[in-house]
């Protein structure tokens, strides 16, 4: 039998015991804010490198925590990319509340989270450069995914790109409830067994495997991917996303600047899914993508200088990958890989397209 979670509506929502382990690059701050410090790991490229024109921010999704992002981070970094995650309240390192109150924490709460944490960074970067601007690519993942395009969408930070690691689609989150009942159709008597725990919806490896990996992820990479899961999670985050909550051209017009530039093929977001993703599914993501190159495409016209149709974009077909391109937005499905495309097997290839991605911006 599967090993599996005692559910228990404790004082904490979270017990993580922050890793002492980090990479040489990296290290753990604390963003301060009225509510309580928020975790933030920094990856810094290696002295030998010239910084990078963008920094890179990170942000995990439900049941996630900065060190989701080691991998990326690490990766990137040494490219020459500063790069920041963030734990947003409840989760990881940062401050945590009760189980009941991060249940009902919502995405504005959460959002202020994130904000509090680039601004952080957009200073820590200006200082290291010494200079009035920095450009951030935002990344976000999973529900974090959903929580960067409603930020965007808000007006609440401006960025020069954004990477969607299998997102909530700003459409809303119906399809992937359908989905995950689907995957675990017992989801709904367990949820009320255990008094509306949101860690029913992950009570075992199993569970975990089957959502967020591929079937080849071994027991002893779940096991250690299992410390980084919080005793709780915000459900009215997670409600909240159902119906529409992106306004997309506000995203497209105000939020991200230089979308449908002249450079290369003026692409300013990249959305990547794992193959094997169950939640946020590759067709979900492929009415995402195009939900994105109609409001470009509506907004900056079709002959405008530099800008290239969806229908005459590059195509291309790997043994690791597939991609599409047009109207300032690329698709990477990275075959073989689940939900959690960047801790997944094949975590390089993606990465690898990330940078590939960050170097045309």
């Amino acid at each position: 039998m599967a090993p599996s979670h005692a559910l228990q509506w404790s004082t904490h929502s979270n017990n993580y015991i922050p890793e002492t382990n980090l990479p040489s690059n990296t290290t753990r701050h604390f963003v301060q804010t009225s509510e309580g410090p928020l975790e933030l790991l920094v990856a810094d490229p290696p002295a030998t490198r010239q910084r990078r024109e963008h920094a890179l921010f990170f942000q995990h999704g439900a049941f996630g925590c900065a060190s989701t992002w080691l991998l990326y981070a690490t990766y990137l970094s040494q490219l020459g990319y500063p790069c920041y995650a963030l734990s947003l309240r409840g989760h990881g390192a940062s401050w945590a509340l009760g189980v009941s109150k991060l249940w009902c924490t919502t995405k504005a709460a959460l959002a202020r989270d994130m904000v509090a944490g680039i601004e952080w960074a957009k200073a820590e970067e200006m200082r290291k450069r010494g200079s009035n601007t920095v450009s951030i690519v935002l990344v976000g993942h999973s529900m974090g995914g959903g929580l960067v395009q409603y930020t965007l969408s808000k007006e609440l930070v401006t960025v020069t790109g954004l990477i969607l690691c299998g997102p909530a689609p700003g459409s809303g989150m119906l399809c992937t409830f359908i989905n995950f009942l689907r995957m675990d159709p017992l989801f709904v008597p367990r949820f009320l067994l255990y008094r509306l725990h949101p860690r029913a919806m992950l009570p075992t490896t199993i569970h975990l495997r089957r959502l967020f990996f591929s079937p080849q992820y071994s027991n002893d990479k779940l096991e250690n991917f299992n410390q980084y899961l919080p005793e709780s999670e915000s459900m009215v985050w997670v409600l909240g996303l159902i119906r529409k909550f992106v306004d997309f051209r506000i995203v497209v017009q105000q939020s991200i600047t230089g979308l449908g530039g002249s450079k290369h093929l003026g692409e300013r977001i990249l959305i990547l899914v794992g193959e094997l993703d169950v939640l946020m599914d590759v067709p979900m993501m492929r009415r995402l993508a195009t939900r994105y190159r109609d409001t470009v495409k509506q907004l900056i016209g079709e002959n405008r200088e530099g800008h290239v149709s969806s229908d005459e974009g590059d195509e291309a077909n790997t043994e690791t990958y597939t991609e599409n391109r047009g109207d300032g937005v690329r698709m990477v499905v990275v075959k073989g890989a689940g939900h959690h495309v960047q801790n997944d097997l094949q975590w390089e290839v993606g990465v690898q397209r990330v940078a590939d991605f960050l170097q045309q911006l």
